[in-house]
């Protein structure tokens, strides 16, 4: 792949679903170029020829996650680190919040890191999608709070003082500051937000409304979580192993149950009513399955690489597979 450097890009072109580091990819790439991207087009699938990469970047659009330009083909921590070195730069030259930005990325997608803090924006983003948050919305407001992460981490590293004291913002936010305050102020968490915002010196109504958007989100999103959780323990599943993974298997129209059983297996198996479905694993290389699943029904399977997963999502015509036939293939050819 070759470097881009000094092009400006108008589009991106990415995988759905866009996750924190895919959107953080968005945010590195406006900063550095200096212009915003003016149009965000979603693939329904990851495979891309080099000829077709090429094509993309000759229309202007930079591709995030897409063939010989994912994270892991082209060598990198992240998509966010991927994009700076797809663009010609040396990721060590870059200010202290973008240092610090692929770190953190970086650690994320090695363990998972972020999910565990408290009101952890990056744990709850994809859920938002499946509850009905209006898509482009979140991508936005998700937007907003790497800027003011790296606009905080950069005026702190140039060792300049905040346009507001710490001290004041409990004064004028006592509520969000007792909302927040198991955040501890780790990254990407209401708390945070909040805080970056206000040493930026936003507009009082600006932090208010973004900030309330966020702790909503977050309490809708365990309201949802402590029903999945309920219905897991009840519900009817097939538990299957296969070499030194384990399995499970059940057939809902409640994406949150994913989100309760995913983390007790190796590869959980979610299909839904309608005959849509997923195949998840914990990042594991599900490429053989996916060829088979290729095989079998053309054009309906999407894999995505970085998390691991299958997917026959709304965007294909669902799998005719029952969900025993699924875990057969999932034993016949698992992970490596």
């Amino acid at each position: 792949m070759e470097e881009t450097t000094g092009q400006v890009f108008r589009g991106v072109v990415t995988p759905r679903p866009l996750l924190p580091d895919e959107i953080s990819a968005i945010v590195l790439l406006e900063r550095l170029q200096g212009s915003p991207v003016y149009e965000i087009k979603f693939s329904d699938r990851s495979e891309y020829a080099p000829e077709q990469i090429d094509a993309l970047l000759e229309q202007g659009f930079f591709p995030i996650e897409l063939g010989e330009m994912s994270y892991k083909a082209n060598g990198a921590s992240s998509a966010t680190e991927s994009l700076v070195k797809t663009l010609g730069l040396d990721p060590a030259s870059l200010n202290a919040g973008e240092i610090k930005l692929m770190e953190l990325l970086a650690r994320r997608n090695r363990d998972g890191y972020m999910n565990q803090s408290q009101m952890s924006l990056p744990r709850i983003l994809g859920n938002l999608y499946d509850l009905g948050y209006d898509e482009m919305d979140l991508i936005e407001r998700f937007k907003k709070v790497v800027h003011f992460f790296l606009e905080d981490e950069n005026r702190k590293a140039r060792g300049e003082a905040s346009a507001r004291t710490d001290a004041s913002m409990s004064d004028e936010f006592p509520d969000f500051v007792e909302a927040t305050k198991k955040c501890a102020f780790a990254p990407f968490t209401p708390g945070r937000c909040l805080r970056d915002m206000w040493r930026c010196g936003e507009p009082i109504d600006q932090i208010r409304e973004k900030v309330s958007y966020w702790i909503n989100a977050w309490d809708r999103f365990q309201k949802e979580y402590a029903k999945a959780k309920a219905e897991w323990s009840d519900m009817k599943k097939i538990n299957f192993s296969v070499n030194d993974f384990s399995g499970a298997a059940v057939e809902t129209d409640n994406r949150f149950i994913a989100k309760v059983g995913a983390p007790t297996v190796n590869i959980f198996i979610n299909r839904r009513l309608d005959g849509h479905a997923a195949i998840m694993t914990r990042r594991q290389n599900v490429s053989v399955l996916g060829l088979e699943l290729q095989k079998i029904e053309p054009n309906r399977w999407y894999n995505h690489r970085p998390a691991g997963h299958l997917i026959n999502g709304n965007n294909s015509q669902a799998s005719e597979l029952s969900l025993a036939q699924l875990v057969e293939l999932a034993k016949g050819f698992p992970p490596r």
